[in-house]
């Protein structure tokens, strides 16, 4: 078959503007202004005698202290992990300090928050969108603490600690499991690069494997031309 370069270069841009329809929403989020945050930076509330604070270095696009609860949205530390959109956080009588998060959107959904508490009082947390039909924990210090011991769960999705000894490590997780392994989770209420999350990676793949491909069949065409020419010769 005749080589034409002119083929090669059509589906090196065929696949270019293909990554740029998949990950077009992605990149959007990641265009919105954000601002910085560290350990120094203090989220107080005055009326309840209370305080946020992060012991990591991170961004979010806007946060905001209403009915005294903190809300931060688009929360980020590390370019490597899905922000939280819309994380809420009250502190009554003491100190959070938000130590790490993670997020699972792969075969199991879900958050796992750290925080460090300093002084007995109460610490409500609200996560959102979050997908409905899965299952809270929370531990104090590694030993977890049965719903109503220690903690609950308005009907609203907002879970509060109340017994949290201070300068104790408390983590709160969230777990959907797919139908496949028992659970009853759906992704309706997700954004779409949640949604489709095993889409993307998909077509990453497929898209990496695609420019492998053509990058390796133009360079033996290259060389086998090369080769052909030398034999000329």
């Amino acid at each position: 078959m005749k080589f034409s370069r002119e083929l090669v270069f059509f589906k090196v841009a065929f696949v270019a503007v293909s990554v740029l329809i998949i990950f077009s929403p992605i990149l959007f989020a990641c265009a919105q202004s954000s601002t910085s945050l560290d350990s120094e930076s203090n989220f107080a509330i005055p009326a309840l005698n209370g305080n946020v604070n992060f012991a990591f270095n991170g961004t979010y696009a806007q946060a905001s202290l209403e009915n005294n609860t903190w809300t931060f949205v688009n929360l980020q530390y590390s370019n490597f992990l899905l922000p939280i959109q819309n994380l809420s956080i009250s502190a009554v009588d003491c100190n959070v300090t938000v130590a790490s998060y993670r997020t699972f959107n792969v075969t199991i959904v879900g958050i796992s928050l750290s925080y460090l508490v300093e002084g007995q009082g109460n610490q409500t947390f609200h996560f959102s969108p979050i997908q409905r039909g899965g299952d809270w924990s929370v531990s104090f210090n590694r030993s977890f603490i049965g719903e109503n011991g220690g903690w609950s769960l308005s009907r609203g999705g907002t879970l509060t600690v109340y017994k949290a000894p201070s300068g104790s490590n408390v983590t709160l997780t969230y777990f959907v499991f797919p139908d496949t392994l028992g659970g009853n989770g759906n992704t309706s209420n997700l954004p779409f690069d949640q949604q489709h999350s095993v889409i993307i990676a998909t077509g990453v793949a497929v898209t990496i494997t695609v420019i492998v491909v053509v990058a390796i069949a133009f360079i033996s065409k290259r060389n086998r031309k090369l080769a052909e020419k030398g034999s000329l010769r």
